[in-house]
């Protein structure tokens, strides 16, 4: 659609730059367009630079369309990443106030309080992100870590079940090799 504008936008500016005979407002007509696109132009090389990263782009978007659930989950999400939980909160939870479906959020957010030592909300974050219309997976994959920070081998076995069906035995090492490996 840009590039559409722009070729109709300059056909108009040719026709009207065609009909002017004074040389002085021809001049000052094509300072203001020269003036424009230079405007526009560093604007755009500008904006070029969100697009060097993912953590740029996302949190120049959040910033961009802050009442988008979807960008304002992306920002929280790059907090997270960076280790800014109380800031990755504050993003998941305003994307959560947005509209509280958002099954990846939910389960970003239930990370982020996983990470601050409140395993319950943590947990019921998770929950609530596969109880949604579209539920994000990887919640499934957080309960069992979850369960198995806290040695629960109960529901961490069936959840894993639930993945891996028929796998009761190799389910059984999957846990006990895990507990080996983390011993605290």
């Amino acid at each position: 659609p840009s590039l559409g504008l722009t070729i109709f936008l300059v056909y108009i500016s040719s026709n009207l730059f065609n009909k002017i005979e004074n040389k002085n407002i021809k001049i000052i007509f094509l300072l203001i367009i020269i003036l424009i696109i230079s405007f526009y132009g560093f604007i755009s090389i500008k904006r070029q630079s969100v697009w060097k990263s993912e953590e740029k782009l996302f949190l120049s978007a959040g910033k961009c369309a802050p009442n988008s659930i979807l960008s304002r989950s992306n920002s929280g999400a790059m907090y997270l990443l960076r280790g800014d939980l109380d800031k990755a909160e504050e993003e998941l939870e305003f994307a959560r106030g947005i509209k509280p479906i958002y099954s990846k959020g939910l389960n970003n957010l239930g990370l982020v309080y996983f990470k601050k030592g409140e395993i319950e909300k943590a947990k019921e974050l998770y929950y609530e992100a596969l109880r949604q219309d579209f539920p994000y997976s990887g919640a499934i994959d957080n309960l069992i870590l979850l369960y198995l920070s806290q040695k629960d081998k109960i529901h961490a076995k069936r959840w894993l079940m639930y993945l891996y069906p028929n796998n009761e035995k190799e389910v059984d090492a999957l846990i006990e090799n895990y507990l080996i490996e983390n011993k605290k």
